[in-house]
């Protein structure tokens, strides 16, 4: 089920939203209805679903997914233009804090974040070349999802992901991998 509540007709298993709660901002005048929400599953413990917080121990792989997709009627022409999904860690331990931002040149900002607990003195370290896009490059009828490897600078200025079309076929994620480390091991990953 996509956040906006339609089922997906598509066996070829398109992007998913989390479990995190969706964020729809109130568009302004003439700005596009864009949507979004950020999840985190613990990969090592075998989570398969995106939730707003999990606990993590030294070691541990986490995967963090944004969600976002163009809610104007299908047949409106209302494109979200220059979408850029960007992404922060703060905190220290024991509770760190990823926060999204997901911005089209007219829409409203989305923003969400999703917390993770662990050890007393252990850090979160982004796994350098983990960023990947999954979005259709085929058509609406006709929907191809490929997973797209991109810059590290999600992490931080963030990604453009162009444009995004009002159908829920072009709705996309962008997830990024991170794992938990004592700052005495921490990779230069």
């Amino acid at each position: 089920m996509w956040a906006s509540g339609r089922p997906s007709p598509y066996a070829d298993r398109p992007p998913t939203p989390s479990t995190a709660p969706t964020i729809v901002p109130t568009p302004g005048p003439d700005q596009v209805l864009l949507e979004g929400s950020l999840g985190v599953a613990n990969v090592t413990a075998g989570d398969t679903k995106y939730v707003v917080g999990v606990a993590a121990d030294a070691g541990q792989v986490l995967k963090f997914q944004v969600y976002f997709n163009n809610l104007e009627p299908d047949d409106s022409n209302k494109v979200a233009r220059d979408v850029t999904v960007r992404l922060a860690l703060s905190g220290t331990a024991p509770e760190f804090r990823m926060n999204m931002t997901v911005k089209g040149g007219n829409t409203a900002e989305v923003a969400s974040s999703a917390i993770v607990e662990v050890p007393a003195a252990m850090t979160l370290t982004y796994l350098r070349g983990s960023a990947v896009w999954r979005h259709n490059t085929g058509s609406s009828d006709s929907p191809h999802w490929v997973d797209t490897p991109i810059s590290d600078d999600v992490m931080g200025s963030g990604y453009n992901v162009g444009d995004v079309q009002p159908h829920f076929t072009t709705a996309g994620t962008v997830s990024v991998l991170m794992r938990v480390e004592s700052p005495s091991n921490q990779s230069a990953s």
